[in-house]
């Protein structure tokens, strides 16, 4: 049974959560895992770090330096700090190569990177990407209550952070097709190149019109490749039931990936316990081998 040692930055609700589900691992199913330091922004680095402070879109820092200093001693890497990645991508990915060191972020992402994805073009990309606002909007369309309400409540039930405003403003979700983006496309883009709509008060218009045919609302990110040139964009959109977005409810996230070979779809599930898992998922990845 292998044991990986882990330093844990960050200790928000993310890294709460990840801490809980390592207490519960006895290793049987995977490896043993052992958190051996806990450190903020201010501390060092030693062992496999993960990464979990609040996210930055304007900056990445701090842990964008932190990161970038994690590999250059060839460590082992997992973020979910989305960040770093928006402002450093290139940069990490290559510090990792010269390392040898493995370097994971399936936690920015929403959904998972099929492993079939690996050696194809995608040309593009769509999502239902951020939970929250999934959420949001079918409380609004199934149970007909106003945004401010829908959103009151997504808080109550602790999905909403006190302040929505990365999430309602379609800035997670933003940040999220970027980063697939940059993953796996093309070209290249920032943050201020996404066109981006999020959903408020007066996207119950939206909503009523697409009551009348039967057909939902759903906040979608999409990405593709135009003459050379990433184009991305964030905005509700009208679905029906023909679409694959129709039926994902709550805050589940579904993202399709549309290449050469044909379609390929991600989807997974929000809550503390599928990120923990997500990292963990990471963590085994990246101790077994590099991973870029």
């Amino acid at each position: 049974m292998r044991h990986i040692r882990l330093a844990l930055l960050g200790l928000g609700n993310v890294g709460q959560a990840f801490a809980r589900y390592v207490g519960t691992n006895d290793g049987r199913d995977s490896p043993k895992l052992t958190i051996r330091a806990v450190a903020d922004s201010s501390s060092g680095l030693v062992l496999n770090p993960i990464e979990s402070l609040p996210t930055n879109i304007a900056t990445g820092q701090p842990g964008l330096d932190l990161l970038t200093h994690a590999l250059s001693l060839r460590l082992n890497v997992v973020t979910v700090d989305k960040g770093p990645l928006l402002h450093g991508f290139e940069a990490l990915k290559e510090a990792a190569r010269t390392a040898s060191s493995g370097f994971a972020y399936s936690g920015t992402t929403g959904v998972s990177i099929p492993a079939e994805l690996s050696g194809i073009r995608v040309f593009e990309i769509a999502g239902v990407l951020n939970g929250t606002t999934n959420y949001i909007l079918n409380e609004m369309q199934e149970r007909g209550l106003p945004f401010d309400q829908a959103l009151l409540k997504a808080q109550a039930d602790g999905i909403a952070e006190p302040d929505p405003a990365l999430d309602i403003g379609g800035w997670d979700s933003a940040a999220k097709i970027l980063i697939l983006a940059k993953s796996l496309m093309k070209g290249r883009a920032e943050l201020s190149n996404v066109s981006r709509t999020g959903i408020n008060a007066g996207t119950q218009a939206l909503i009523q019109t697409a009551s009348k045919t039967g057909k939902v609302v759903r906040l979608v990110a999409r990405a593709r490749e135009s003459e050379g040139q990433l184009r991305l964009s964030v905005a509700p959109e009208i679905v029906g039931s023909e679409s694959r977005f129709f039926s994902v409810r709550g805050t589940s996230k579904l993202a399709i990936f549309r290449t050469d070979s044909g379609e390929i779809t991600s989807m997974s599930r929000s809550g503390r316990d599928a990120i923990a898992q997500t990292i963990v998922d990471d963590v085994t990845r990246v101790t077994a081998g590099p991973v870029y």
